[in-house]
C-alpha cells in the first residue's frame, strides 16, 4: 500500500474520476466551433490510443504472477482475453461509429460504454482493487474504462449523437443479441480451448452487483436477466435529462 494504492471511494479513485470528468469538458472546450471534420478526427484519435493501451494491457496480464495465479490455474490463456467484454467492443465501436457517422452505432455505444466503463471502475474485481496504480494491471485498467467513459460521452458533448427513446428498443435487442452470442462462444470455449472463458460474465463474477444477481438467479447467462431493466431505466432517464437540457438551452437563447 502507497499514496498511489487505489481504492474505490478513496483518494486516488475519487481523483480519477475527477481527472474523467474534467476530461470529457476539456475535449468539449477544445473543440467547440471546430469543423465536424476534425472534431471527428480527435475522437478516433482518442480511440485508437485507447485501443493502443488496451492492447499494452493485456501484454501486462499474460506476463503478471499474480493474476495468472488468481484467474488461470492451468496456466495463462489468450482465449479469454480477447476483446469480447462489452467494453472492449466499444473500443471498436465508438471510431466505428464516428467514421461511418452510424447512428445505431453510435446511440449503443452512447448508452452502454460510459454505463459499463463506470460499473468497472466502481466495482473492480478484488486483483483490480488496493493496488498501486502504477502497476501495468490496475494502470491499464482503469485508464483504459476512464477513456471509455470520455469517448462514449464525447459523441453527445461533440455533437456526433443526441439521445433520443427511439433508439432504446434497438439498443436493448443488441445487448441482449451480444450476451447470447458471448455465452455461446464461452460454451465453445470452454469445451475446447479455455475452460475459464467467460465473457461478458454469463457465468458469474466477483463484483458486487453480479454477485446479487446471481444470489437471485444462480444460472449462467440467466442471471442478468435484471440488467436489460436497469439499463432500460437508464437510458430513459438519459434522455429526459437530455431534452431538459435541450430545453434550457432553447429558453436561453429566445
Amino acid at each position: 500500500m502507497n499514496e498511489f494504492s487505489i481504492t474505490p471511494f478513496r483518494g486516488p479513485h475519487l481523483l480519477l474520476f475527477l481527472l474523467t470528468v474534467t476530461a470529457v469538458l476539456f475535449i468539449l472546450l477544445l473543440l467547440r466551433g471546430k469543423p465536424e471534420a476534425r472534431r471527428s478526427r480527435y475522437l478516433i484519435g482518442v480511440c485508437f490510443f485507447n485501443l493502443a493501451l488496451f492492447a499494452g494491457y493485456k501484454l501486462s496480464l499474460s506476463m503478471d504472477a499474480t493474476y495468472i495465479r488468481a484467474y488461470y490455474p492451468n496456466g495463462f490463456s489468450i482465449f479469454n482475453e480477447l476483446p469480447l467484454h462489452l467494453c472492449n467492443i466499444n473500443l471498436f465501436l465508438i471510431p466505428l461509429g464516428v467514421w461511418k457517422r452510424n447512428r445505431s452505432i453510435m446511440s449503443f455505444s452512447f448508452f452502454v460504454a460510459p454505463l459499463g466503463a463506470l460499473m468497472a471502475l466502481l466495482f473492480p474485481e478484488p486483483l483490480f482493487s488496493g493496488f498501486s496504480l502504477l502497476m501495468p494491471r490496475i494502470f491499464g485498467y482503469y485508464v483504459t474504462h476512464a477513456l471509455l467513459v470520455v469517448c462514449g460521452l464525447s459523441l453527445a458533448t461533440l455533437g456526433f449523437y443526441r439521445p433520443a427513446p427511439r433508439d432504446i428498443p434497438q439498443i436493448l435487442k443488441t445487448f441482449g443479441l451480444l450476451a447470447v452470442g458471448a455465452h455461446l462462444i464461452n460454451l465453445l470455449l470452454r469445451l475446447t480451448l479455455c475452460p475459464e472463458a467467460n465473457y461478458f460474465f454469463t457465468y458469474g463474477a466477483e463484483i458486487g452487483v453480479l454477485k446479487l444477481f446471481w444470489r437471485i438467479i444462480p444460472v449462467p447467462l440467466l442471471y442478468g436477466l435484471p440488467a436489460p431493466l436497469i439499463l432500460a431505466a437508464y437510458m430513459y432517464a438519459v434522455c429526459a435529462l437530455s431534452r431538459l437540457t435541450q430545453g434550457e438551452e432553447e429558453v436561453s437563447f429566445s
